[in-house]
């Protein structure tokens, strides 16, 4: 079981295929290819985490979504999860390059892995879920400080809430 989940390489980019993906969904908007912006090999625990990731959007009539990610430490424990504003997608537009970046996610030293989902969130009564892909992207967090000067020893005082609006940006993706 240990082998089975341990991460052994460092992921900063995926084309996504079926075997990333649960069954079931259908998939009305999809992810293509999703890339971490950071350094995975060196993360701090002070760095935003940004991605760039093509989404294909099959159902033209999907207007809005959100995009979220489950942040899984080496054991494949949860440790943490982290979503975006909802934002409203290109009229007409097939293919989207979406940036996202959320500002705080108070990592401690340690490999994780990531699961990502889009989904259009009512709060009030359900979570509908366009797509969800597993273990796509892994990185190391060895430091505390942006510059990485500090190396993680002990916890940092990062003073303050760890849960910040994220920042998006989307425009229609051209080959």
């Amino acid at each position: 079981y240990y082998l089975s989940t341990n991460i052994n390489e460092l992921v900063g980019f995926v084309n996504i295929n079926d075997s990333y993906r649960s069954s079931g969904l259908l998939r009305e908007l999809e992810y293509v290819s999703i890339r971490m912006l950071n350094d995975v090999s060196n993360m701090s625990t002070e760095e935003p985490m940004e991605f760039e990731m093509i989404i294909k959007r099959n159902n033209m009539s999907v207007k809005q979504c959100q995009f979220g990610i489950v942040i899984r430490d080496s054991s494949d424990t949860p440790v943490g999860a982290l979503y975006s504003n909802p934002i409203q997608l290109l009229d007409g537009v097939e293919m989207m390059c979406v940036r996202v970046t959320f500002n705080h996610h108070q990592l401690t030293r340690g490999r994780y892995y990531l699961n990502f989902n889009i989904s259009n969130f009512d709060y009030s009564s359900v979570i509908r879920d366009y797509d969800l892909v597993y273990k796509v992207i892994s990185f190391d967090v060895r430091y505390v400080d942006l510059e990485h000067k500090r190396p993680f020893v002990v916890w940092p005082n990062l003073g303050g809430c760890a849960y910040q609006n994220s920042e998006i940006t989307i425009e229609e993706f051209k080959n």
